[in-house]
This record gives structure tokens, C-alpha cells and sequence, in this order.
């Protein structure tokens, strides 16, 4: 029997570009973003791919460490910082597939 395991990568904060800061700061964070990978011995499922190009690729170098096969990203939800980072991931394993629940699907094109 195979055992699945996780793992977590998170993305550090980065600035945002705003002008809506709060009395006293001088710039505004975006939150540290997380990526899951869940594996067995050889295939894994990735749970969505981060926000940028670079975030992306360094976590495309995370899982390439582990050793893994790529086969799905998984977008929980249609917030671009949860899957804007999916063609890097798919530079690196083309033959992934990109889901997302049917609902998740139909709002993802208005994020930009």
C-alpha cells in the first residue's frame, strides 16, 4: 500500500503597490502565500500553484528537490494569487493537468 504524504512551501510577503495605506505605514504587505504538495512514492498533486512567475519557479525547484512527478494542479478557489503561477509550473511538467471545480473555473477569467 502506498502512503501519501504533504508537504507545505510558502511564499514569502511581497510589497503591494497601493495608496490606501493605514496612518503611519509607509507601504502595505501582501501575506505570505502557501502551495501544497500532496505525494506518494513517485506522483504528486499540486495544490495551488502561488501568484507570480518567480514565486512559481522557485516552487517548481522546491518539488523538482523532492523528487516528484507533477501530474495535477489543483486551484481551490478563483483568487489570482492561487493559480496565476500555473504556467510556470507547467513549463517544468507539461504533461500536468490544470482542475478546479466547476465554479472555481467559470470565475477564474475575471482575476487579471
Amino acid at each position: 500500500m502506498n502512503k501519501l504524504e504533504y508537504a507545505v512551501h510558502v511564499a514569502p510577503s511581497k510589497p503591494v503597490v497601493s495608496d490606501d495605506l493605514a496612518p503611519g505605514e509607509d507601504r502595505r504587505m501582501w501575506s505570505p502565500t502557501s502551495s501544497t504538495l500532496i505525494y506518494g512514492t513517485r506522483d504528486a498533486i499540486l495544490v495551488d500553484p502561488l501568484f507570480t512567475t518567480a514565486e512559481s519557479r522557485a516552487l517548481v525547484d522546491w518539488v523538482t528537490a523532492k523528487d516528484r512527478n507533477v501530474t495535477t494542479v489543483f486551484v481551490t478557489h478563483a483568487h489570482g494569487d492561487h493559480f496565476f503561477g500555473a504556467p510556470a509550473v507547467l513549463d517544468r511538467f507539461p504533461q500536468a493537468r490544470v482542475v478546479a471545480a466547476p465554479g472555481v473555473a467559470a470565475r477564474m477569467d475575471t482575476q487579471r
